[in-house]
């Protein structure tokens, strides 16, 4: 009867993990529709946030960010979490239209954007039905993504003074590494809770 009752235990938590992890994904399809939204708009407007004074920009930006992490956060289980969450995406795809614009403005720039979106969303495809399927906890590679992140950051610093065109190259593939990681780390983190305990 206690493997009767262990089997049926582990079939409800299999279907939460499910449920939560359907979730997740259609949350991150949702906000996709804002960012291209924002990044459409501001591409059409030419739009340039206080593009003559970069400091008070960039703290501008800082602030109007952590002003949406705060909402999010004290809203995370509430329709205006979700309805902030879908505002911080439109503003994350309104500042992410100053590149596209400058991407644009190659002979190729449209393939060029056409290629990056389609291979971010092949890799976040690709790794997080790796971490769906896979019986493993990728959880623990937190510490490793962290120390890699930091040694990124420590390159990208240096090559600023080294101006070294292969060290780039290294710290492109490097992030491309890191982050195809942290989407399956997050995909395994997604469902952690709703796996049973032994």
């Amino acid at each position: 009867m206690q493997l009767d009752t262990y089997g049926q235990q582990t079939q409800v938590l299999s279907q939460s993990a499910n449920r939560v992890l359907r979730n997740t994904y259609m949350l991150l399809a949702l906000t996709m529709v804002p960012t291209v939204a924002g990044a459409l708009l501001g591409v059409q407007m030419q739009f340039s946030f206080m593009a003559g004074s970069p400091f008070i920009a960039f703290a501008l930006f800082l602030g109007i960010s952590f002003a949406f992490f705060y909402g999010i956060e004290k809203n995370k289980n509430n329709g205006l979490g979700v309805a902030l969450l879908l505002g911080f995406t439109f503003f994350m795809g309104l500042m992410l239209s100053r590149i596209l614009q400058a991407a644009l403005g190659f002979s190729n720039g449209g393939s060029m954007i056409a290629l990056a979106a389609g291979g971010t969303g092949a890799i976040f495809a690709t790794m997080a039905g790796i971490a769906s399927v896979s019986k493993r906890d990728f959880t623990n590679m937190g510490k490793f993504l962290t120390v890699g992140l930091v040694v990124v950051l420590l390159a990208v610093v240096a090559n600023i003074f080294l101006q070294m065109p292969v060290l780039h190259l290294v710290i492109s593939a490097a992030v491309v590494l890191l982050f195809s990681g942290t989407s399956s780390t997050t995909s395994a983190t997604s469902c952690v809770a709703a796996k049973p305990t032994t």
